[in-house]
């Protein structure tokens, strides 16, 4: 875990992330730093709920902070609700997602906006990792466009009874001025 965090320090994009599981609560920290410096940090709080059949809901509460001429400023509120269906296969775990949120910024209107994810993990080791391919299409409401994408690799490394850790690779593409745009980043989380 320390390799990866001072490795990943000398990437021009990371993010570092601690999700606390316990039952149907969770909490989220997520820091993250570009080639000008760490930029991001949000807490995220949820509920999730079982569902029949492999689905299941989460209600989330989420406090974005960005940095702002040199200080972290706590500018935005995003609740938001998901639903999600687990689909088991003999090699691959197929999620479904979708979620939906209310983005609350200081001195912005509000907006909302729509993100399905199609996630798939395989169920075997290769090694001691278990490799996953996930894509995210981001929907705003105002602006009446698919305007964001995520297209994520990675690998669950070995986990202990105690932690989960992943490692990541993030493809972020945002549509801006009608043209597509994108860069990457390298997330390491531990689920503990």
């Amino acid at each position: 875990m320390l390799f990866t965090f001072l490795f990943s320090q000398k990437l021009p994009n990371h993010s570092e992330k601690i999700l606390i599981r316990k039952n149907t609560f969770s909490i989220d920290f997520d820091w993250r730093s570009n080639e000008s410096g760490f930029y991001y940090q949000h807490y995220d709080l949820a509920k999730s709920f079982k569902l029949k059949n492999n689905w299941s809901t989460a209600f989330n509460f989420r406090l974005i902070g960005r940095v702002k001429d040199g200080n972290l400023i706590w500018n935005e509120r995003r609740p938001h609700v998901s639903l999600q269906k687990r689909l088991n296969k003999k090699n691959i775990r197929w999620t479904l997602r979708t979620r939906q949120e209310l983005r609350l910024r200081d001195d912005k209107d509000p907006i909302t906006r729509n993100r399905f994810r199609i996630f798939a993990k395989s169920n075997k080791l290769i090694g001691k990792f278990r490799p996953y391919l996930g894509n995210e299409f981001f929907f705003d409401f105002e602006k009446k466009s698919y305007n964001k994408n995520w297209l994520v690799f990675g690998f669950d490394l070995t986990e202990s009874s105690q932690y989960a850790p992943t490692i990541y690779y993030k493809l972020i593409s945002d549509l801006v001025d009608g043209k597509w745009t994108s860069t990457y980043t390298l997330i390491f989380k531990v689920t503990i």
